[in-house]
């Protein structure tokens, strides 16, 4: 696996590194990209113009305190050929508060196993921690 963080916004050519870095290591599983804000690094997961799909085993993508949006996880799960790799079976967006409930839903339909606290203020949940 590998882990990238990003505590800033970055310059121009980090998501092109890291792009360039994702396409040339087809055996990872595992991938956790923690802060980041640019959605276009989801690109780097998706099958390009000549038809490779980088990173084809990944299984588990860790997107903890991102900012991506709702469409771009949809892009993502969506432009990946199941064809070509591995499904993605966990999706972790702990910390990324901006995704609708719907989208999420959505998520959970296609993916095993989505991690998302943006829940974490519902009142069951709240009893659920008072009980432990």
């Amino acid at each position: 696996g590998i882990a990238a963080d990003q505590d800033a916004l970055p310059p121009h050519d980090t998501i092109q590194d890291l792009v360039y870095f994702l396409r040339r290591c087809p055996d990872l599983e595992v991938v956790q990209l923690t802060g980041w804000l640019t959605p276009e690094v989801l690109n780097a997961f998706c099958e390009d113009s000549s038809g490779n799909v980088p990173c084809p085993k990944v299984t588990v993508l860790n997107l903890e305190n991102s900012t991506f949006n709702d469409e771009g996880l949809k892009n993502l799960i969506l432009r990946r050929p199941t064809s070509k790799c591995a499904r993605i079976r966990t999706l972790n967006l702990r910390g990324s508060f901006q995704f609708s409930v719907e989208v999420v839903d959505w998520l959970r339909g296609q993916v095993e196993e989505v991690l998302w606290d943006g829940e974490s203020n519902d009142i069951a949940n709240f009893e659920t921690l008072q009980l432990s």
